[in-house]
């Protein structure tokens, strides 16, 4: 599923590196393999070859909760990563169009019901708009914070760090 949204999503990505040089992007897919093969896959289907960009990088090996406190940034989708970022204090961009939104997919949208907490892109243009405006104005308003900890806390874990004992329950 996904297949349109996973390829402009990360098209979308790459077109941005290409237009600013200063800025790094970073796709970390969950998992390697044939996940690194199918990005580069609708890279090759776009003309792009990633290896032209130097500040395009795809890494797999890494920890992302580093790169979540590096980011400026952060874009996902259906992830628990996404509450992850949004309790770093950082926008996070939730592309939410093509056939994300078909209906066969609805109700199985992760937290849909809490992109109040989320920059939400509704379209390809929205999305790549939605990135280079938040870099350019990254603050998040006290009371968003406040709905991301709530929502953190209904999902993952408290914020008073008992994570286990939600995990276990």
């Amino acid at each position: 599923g996904y297949v349109e949204l996973f390829e402009h999503v990360h098209v979308s990505i790459a077109r941005l590196a290409s237009q600013h040089g200063d800025i790094d992007f970073v796709i970390k897919p969950k998992w390697g393999g044939p996940w690194i093969d199918e990005i580069e896959y609708v890279f090759r289907k776009n003309n792009i070859d990633s290896k032209d960009f130097d500040n395009l990088s795809i890494l797999v090996d890494v920890n992302v909760h580093e790169l979540i406190l590096e980011a400026d940034v952060i874009c996902g989708f259906g992830s628990t990563t996404l509450l992850e970022a949004a309790i770093a204090n950082v926008p996070v961009i939730v592309p939410y169009f093509a056939d994300a939104l078909k209906p066969e997919y609805a109700e199985h949208i992760q937290f849909k019901e809490e992109f109040e907490i989320f920059d939400i892109a509704h379209s390809v243009d929205d999305f790549e708009k939605l990135i280079i405006e938040r870099l350019k104005n990254p603050k998040v308003s006290k009371e968003c914070m406040d709905k991301r900890y709530s929502i953190f806390e209904k999902y993952v874990s408290s914020m008073k760090g008992d994570a286990v004992d939600k995990y276990v329950r």
